[in-house]
């Protein structure tokens, strides 16, 4: 059965530069080993980015063994339902991209809030933040999360095993 998304059609892809996904196949899908579910097609702002920073949840960095490239304003990634939620609780949601964004989020988000953050990737990226303002996020720890790296996502294979998601 084809997965599908919050509108109810099949789920599109999210991107695949960076190659997205938890299991890193361009598409939001879910499943049992992912635990952080990340369902949400996302394209993520320099806002964003740096809320995710200031929670513990580090997407600029590079993480090569995670196959994790760091992330820049514009890029399209498929985020956690929890981080994003909590970027949108605190003010800092990225734009939602609804058709690429699985259905299985909708047990934690209302569609209501992810329409008000929905978006059709935008032809002029620029918007999105000056990635030159991220350079100095990469691996600062000057504004630690409470309770330490609480959010971080993974993916498949990576020791995921408690929860912890970076992606």
């Amino acid at each position: 059965m084809t997965a599908q998304n919050v509108l109810g059609g099949p789920l599109e892809e999210c991107g695949i530069e960076p190659m997205t996904g938890f299991y890193r196949d361009g598409c939001c899908n879910t499943g049992p080993q992912d635990v952080g579910s990340h369902t949400i097609c996302a394209v993520v702002s320099a806002e964003f980015l740096e809320h995710q920073r200031r929670i513990g949840n580090d997407l600029v960095t590079p993480m090569p063994e995670y196959r994790f490239p760091g992330l820049r304003p514009g890029d399209r990634w498929c985020v956690t339902a929890r981080n994003w939620l909590r970027a949108h609780l605190d003010g800092a949601a990225a734009p939602v991209v609804l058709a690429a964004t699985h259905a299985a989020v909708l047990d934690l988000v209302p569609l209501e809030t992810l329409r008000e953050h929905a978006v059709d990737v935008p032809s002029d990226l620029s918007d999105l933040g000056d990635p030159s303002e991220l350079a100095g996020l990469a691996g600062t720890d000057d504004d630690p999360a409470p309770g330490g790296s609480e959010g971080t996502e993974a993916g498949p294979g990576d020791g995921d095993e408690d929860g912890d998601e970076r992606s």
